[in-house]
Parts: C-alpha cells; structure tokens; sequence
C-alpha cells in the first residue's frame, strides 16, 4: 500500500540478486535491490508481503516500509536488528486490542477496496484504449471530426480526420560536379613551369527529400488532400499502393506517381471520451498509417 512517491523511487532501484534469506513476516524470499548514483544504498525486499529493509553491515538491518502499519516492527524502525531479532519481535508481540483489530480490519477493508478501484479503472484503461486501436483499423477513429472546411468535399465524401501545420516533402533531383586536372608538368628553368594536358570535370545526380511546403492534411473516406500556401495535393486512396511511417513523418507510395511523397510533423494531442471516461491520446503517425490502411481496407 506505497504512495505515489514511494511506488515511484522503489521502481528506480536496480535489482541485484535474489537471496537465500527469507520474509520474517511471511517467509517468502528476499531480493536484493541497490540505488545508482554516488552514494549507492542496498535494501532487501519481499516478494510476498513487499517488507523493505535497509541493509547495514554485519547482517543487521533498519525497517524502510511495511504494508502493515500496525506491525510491531514499527517500534523499532530506526533499530539495528538481525532477521532473527524481527522473527522474535513479532513472535513475542501481544495480541492487537480489539479496538486495534477493528481498525486494522477497516483499513484493509478500505486498502482492498482502493486496489479494487484501482483495478477496475486500469481494466477499463485497456479495453478503451484497445478499442481507440480498433476504431483506427476499421477507418471509424474516435477522433474529432473536423469543421469549418474550406476545402469542397465530393458527393458522398466524408472527412474524417484532420492535422494542421503537416510539411510537405518530396524527392527532388540534386547534381553534383567534380573537377580533376591531367597532364604533366615540367620545369624549364627557376622560376617557370611548363603544363601540358587537360582540366576536365564530371557530374552525377542523386535525390535529395527536399521540403516543399507546410499546409493542412485533411483524411476523408475517398481521399486525402494536403493544402499549402503553394501545394494543393490530392491523393485518392485507391490509388495508394503503400504506406510507411518513420517517427513522426509518414511515407505514401501511389500508382499514378513514380516518387514518393512524405508527409512530416505527424503530431498532436487529442481528448476522447468512451463511456464518460476521457483520455489524452498522443497522436503519432503509426496511428495516421493506420487509419489510412483501416480506409483503403
């Protein structure tokens, strides 16, 4: 039952090694665990009860955190106790007074209640989010649909999705020339050289993905249209023959165009909703090249 903080600095320990030494709450074996840095730390920790102790030398320990605040371990937290020490600690202790039963009773009650809780909301997590990975499969996203379109849609065309300031970019042909001189030179007398031969130079082409605009990028269930200040461009999506995505650019491949074109700052954060339940999903363009493979299909 660790707080927020506390969950947070034990999963940055690094884990050592299990050990032979066992629980003396619950006996099950102990894990060791370190911290990084200068100055490192050595704890063990429970597997079943998730007991923490610091580790001293000489095989003596000091209590880091216990579930159970009504231990009576607690009364000597900042001892230097052997494990058998803890063993008769709580062998010897009395019994919890009614009243203390009580309350222990209800604070597992309401911990057991949180976990559930807890749980639940994780459960839901994964089913909402694996049907938002569902939605963009079969070309339906739980996304905004986009308004105010100054773009003039065809019959039947619907839009679906839309992502603002979306570079565009596209092969372009660069040349290269190198020069060379051959020949021979030989020296006549202090001073002066005679040269023979020739200068000559060559030159080879290769593509460079030169950036060509920034614009709207607009998904709709027959197209997708890019505008720019100097680019419109429509692609009909069946026409695309392949879709690639890399970071956070997304790479189209269509039959009625030789080169490629690629389509960058893929970015954006969008609110959804499923059954009152509202999430911040981080769009990315593995998600965009989903949705346009949902569509085509």
């Amino acid at each position: 039952n660790y707080t927020p903080d506390e969950t947070k600095y034990f999963q940055k320990l690094k884990f050592e090694s299990p050990t032979a030494l066992t629980c003396p709450i619950c006996y099950h074996p102990f894990d060791q665990y370190t911290t990084g840095g200068l100055t490192s730390y050595h704890y063990l920790i429970c597997s079943g009860c998730a007991l923490i102790l610091n580790i001293h030398p000489n095989n003596h320990y000091t209590l880091a955190n216990c579930v159970d605040t009504y231990s009576p371990l607690w009364q000597y937290e900042k001892s230097l106790l052997t494990l058998d020490d803890m063993k008769k600690i709580i062998d010897n202790a009395e019994p919890l007074s009614k009243e203390y039963q009580q309350k222990r009773e209800a604070e597992i009650q309401k911990h057991n209640a949180e976990i559930q809780k807890r749980d639940l909301i994780i459960q839901h997590q994964k089913e909402d989010l694996a049907e938002f990975d569902k939605s963009l499969t079969l070309g339906t996203p739980m996304l905004p649909t986009p308004r105010d379109l100054t773009i003039v849609l065809k019959k039947n065309e619907k839009p679906i999705y839309k992502l603002e300031d979306v570079s565009f970019s596209e092969p372009r042909a660069v040349r290269t020339s190198n020069g060379g001189y051959g020949g021979v030179s030989v020296r006549i007398t202090k001073g002066v050289t005679l040269h023979s031969g020739r200068v000559g130079s060559t030159s080879e082409s290769h593509d460079e993905i030169k950036n060509i605009d920034n614009g709207d990028f607009l998904i709709t269930n027959k197209r997708i249209i890019f505008l720019g200040s100097n680019r419109t461009i429509n692609i009909d999506l069946n026409k695309i023959v392949s879709v690639s995505n890399e970071y956070n650019t997304i790479q189209i491949q269509r039959s009625n165009k030789q080169k490629p074109e690629y389509f960058g700052n893929i970015k954006t954060t969008e609110h959804i909703t499923v059954e009152n339940r509202g999430y911040d999903i981080d769009i990315d363009a593995s998600m965009i090249k989903k949705l346009i493979i949902g569509l085509i299909q």
